[in-house]
């Protein structure tokens, strides 16, 4: 990230609400009308702070970062990558009022959890944002072709620890046979534990698929209800699953080729 700002390929400012607070004291935050616990951030320090920013581009978008926002996802980071302005609103305690909204594009939640402030919520964003910028890091289309699914086990030396030995495989220096197994661990990872990915990659790919209207409508079920309602699993179909990807990413020969 530093090598990035010297690069000028991003950049950050930063701004202190305190600044903006209202009265003597600076007071950027006060209790919630209706009641209840906690401070709520006013609405005037907030939006002082966003009227103040010089922008340095035309493409600008002005984020929330806020539990009930929408979930931040791989392509909503592609998409914030073409703005050459990201604001982000990082609030603390309770929230803000919900009259800063009205200045604000869209609210995002990193996820279905809570933490203290959106100042890590924020670095997420930051992080995601930077990667995908012209020069930050060496990227290809192979890393967006593999999103849909977890990444493969990775091992490096000693070839031997604590009894536990590298997989053959990678030793063999076959790098199809390597790029099928990598494939194959990541489909039978990626069922295990993110069936909601290869539901998605069902949906994304059902044309693609040699597949009768009817199966493929099991299929999503199956997946849908693995993922959302822990149904047990089927383990006839999720083999039949796991070859269908295996056959289908097989022939994306960018796929894990390295």
């Amino acid at each position: 990230m530093k090598k990035a700002r010297e690069k000028k390929i991003i950049d950050f400012v930063f701004i202190d609400l305190k600044k903006f607070g209202v009265g003597k004291h600076k007071v950027i935050d006060d209790r919630p009308y209706g009641g209840g616990a906690g401070m709520v951030l006013r609405p005037e320090p907030i939006v002082s702070a966003l009227r103040s920013i010089d922008f340095r581009g035309n493409k600008r978008i002005s984020i929330l970062m806020s539990p009930s926002g929408k979930l931040l996802t791989q392509e909503k980071l592609e998409e914030l990558s073409s703005f050459s302005d990201i604001v982000i609103v990082c609030p603390r305690y309770e929230g803000v009022d919900e009259r800063v909204k009205k200045f604000i594009n869209e609210d995002i939640s990193i996820g279905d959890y809570v933490i203290h402030s959106g100042d890590v919520a924020a670095l997420v964003i930051i992080e995601g944002v930077a990667r995908l910028k012209e020069g930050f890091m060496t990227t290809s289309t192979k890393e967006e072709i593999s999103f849909d699914i977890l990444d493969f086990p990775q091992f490096t030396h000693p070839k031997i620890f604590e009894d536990m030995v590298v997989p053959e495989i990678l030793l063999s220096g076959h790098h199809e046979n390597i790029r099928r197994w990598r494939i194959e661990q990541s489909i039978k990872k990626t069922l295990e534990r993110r069936p909601d990915l290869v539901l998605k990659f069902f949906i994304k790919r059902e044309n693609q698929l040699n597949l009768t209207p009817e199966k493929k409508e099991m299929i999503k079920n199956y997946l849908f209800d693995i993922s959302f309602y822990g149904n047990k699993r089927n383990e006839l179909l999720d083999e039949e699953i796991f070859h269908l990807m295996l056959n289908y990413l097989t022939n994306i020969k960018e796929l894990f080729s390295y």
